[in-house]
């Protein structure tokens, strides 16, 4: 297990919930063409979006062109950084692995993502809360990981008793921990770059970035920029700003 407890954020190898029988084994890492399934797999799940996108066909019954129901289907809602969140219903959610999840909100059309198999190597689901952050594998299954919530908080995190009882984790969407930082400098891809920027904005206002001040003050600028426009000294005064 990798485990920072700075920011009590750890990669989790294994997990075994109290009313569960599922098995968390090591599996070597996604291949490309192990992300050309999981968007196969996504379909079998049959996802659907924030604006009831369906990410799969639902299987129609022999006697008519009647779409079959989901199946023992839990609402989720994945969360990005820019404060947006994909509501997904998948058919057996409880069985489904953060692969299959995670190809399908990045399917999601509202998001404008183009090359879908390089974002599923770039991003990853977590299970976060002010208390925990687990960044899963492919095959954990986000289910059976917060059925295990209250026992990973026991051995993962500071804090204490009463805390822990109301903590509160949800999935999010955020940069994969082992995406290597020379291949994030290759990205073209617009929208993928968006979201990177969302995530690492996050993570400066919340000090989670030690810099020198001057780098501070030109991170200040750019999101400025971003903000509020080219800088016009008729209105962005200090009155404009208090």
């Amino acid at each position: 297990m990798q485990f920072n407890r700075n920011t009590n954020s750890c990669s989790l190898p294994s997990v075994s919930g109290p009313s569960t029988s599922t098995n968390y084994q090591s599996q070597a890492a996604n291949t490309s063409s192990e992300m050309q399934q999981s968007a196969c797999l996504a379909n079998n799940y049959g996802s659907s979006g924030t604006t009831s996108m369906n990410y799969a066909s639902t299987g129609v019954s022999s006697s008519a062109s009647i779409p079959r129901p989901l199946q023992h289907v839990i609402p989720t809602c994945v969360y990005l950084m820019s404060r947006i969140a994909v509501h997904m219903e998948i058919e057996g959610t409880a069985q489904c692995p953060s692969q299959v999840m995670l190809a399908a909100a990045l399917g999601c059309e509202e998001l404008g993502i183009a090359n879908k198999l390089l974002a599923q190597s770039i991003f990853g689901l977590w299970m976060t809360s002010s208390l925990l952050e687990i960044q899963l594998k492919p095959h954990h299954r986000p289910y059976a990981v917060r059925v295990a919530w209250s026992k990973l908080l026991e051995r993962h995190s500071h804090g204490n008793e009463i805390e822990r009882k109301y903590d509160e984790p949800m999935i999010t969407l955020r940069r994969n921990v082992f995406f290597s930082k020379k291949d994030e400098e290759k990205i073209k891809d617009p929208r993928i770059l968006e979201l990177l920027y969302e995530e690492a904005r996050h993570n400066v206002l919340m000090g989670r970035y030690i810099m020198e001040p001057a780098h501070s003050i030109m991170l200040g600028g750019i999101q400025a920029r971003v903000e509020l426009g080219p800088y016009n000294s008729h209105t962005h005064t200090i009155g404009f700003f208090r």
